[in-house]
This record gives C-alpha cells, sequence and structure tokens, in this order.
C-alpha cells in the first residue's frame, strides 16, 4: 500500500466521522445513518479498487484476465450497493451523496498535498 493511498484513507475516515457526526447531530438519526453507510461503501470501494489494480499490474500474466474482469464487475457490484441501500434499506439519498463525497473530497485533498511536496523535491 503507498504513502498516498494510506492517506487518502486515513483522510476520508477521518472526514467521513466528522461529516456522519454532523449530519447526525443536525439531521438527525437517518441522515446520519445514510452518511455512515455511504461513507463505508466508499472506503470500501477505493480499497477494492486498489487492491485489484495492483494486483493487475504486480501479478501474473495468467492472472490478469480474471483480475480484469473483477475489475469490470466492482462497478456493477457498487449500483448494487447504491440501489441497496436507497431502494431497499431507504437511506436517505442526501446523506448517500454526504458519504460518497468524503471520498471525492479525501482524493482531491491528498492528490494537492501529494502534487505539492513532489514539487518541492523537484525543485
Amino acid at each position: 500500500m503507498t504513502a498516498i493511498f494510506r492517506s487518502t484513507l486515513l483522510i476520508q475516515a477521518v472526514l467521513a466521522v466528522f461529516v456522519t457526526s454532523g449530519s447526525w447531530f443536525l439531521g438527525g438519526q437517518q441522515l446520519g445513518l445514510a452518511v455512515l453507510v455511504s461513507a463505508l461503501v466508499a472506503i470500501a470501494d477505493l480499497a477494492l479498487l486498489a487492491l485489484i489494480v495492483r494486483r493487475l499490474f504486480d501479478g501474473e500474466r495468467r492472472h490478469r484476465v480474471v483480475i480484469s474482469i473483477l475489475l469490470g464487475l466492482k462497478f456493477p457490484a457498487l449500483i448494487g450497493a447504491v440501489y441497496l441501500m436507497l431502494n431497499v434499506w431507504g437511506l436517505s439519498p442526501l446523506g448517500a451523496i454526504l458519504g460518497f463525497s468524503t471520498l471525492v473530497v479525501a482524493v482531491l485533498y491528498a492528490s494537492v498535498v501529494y502534487g505539492l511536496q513532489a514539487g518541492k523535491e523537484q525543485e
């Protein structure tokens, strides 16, 4: 696991805690639960993506077809998880948006920090 990936997961986990707490306090249990579940799904999705991509490039050549198929199945699985959250469990769509947005903010923040550090190293 690379340093930028670990920092992205850590940032997302911290954001998830703050956004879940704030949502629970300001919007109630239903909103807070939706934020928590969707943030956990986003964390799991990022971790699974990193694992699959690492195995794709570092693994044996004969396993690349199977790993590529797993990568292709990851997106429908994510859509299925969102469908379950919203339509079966009845979680708040706003909470799902807030929970998944923790991933976007974490990736952007980690990318900016990593880019600034790499820029300083080149100088």
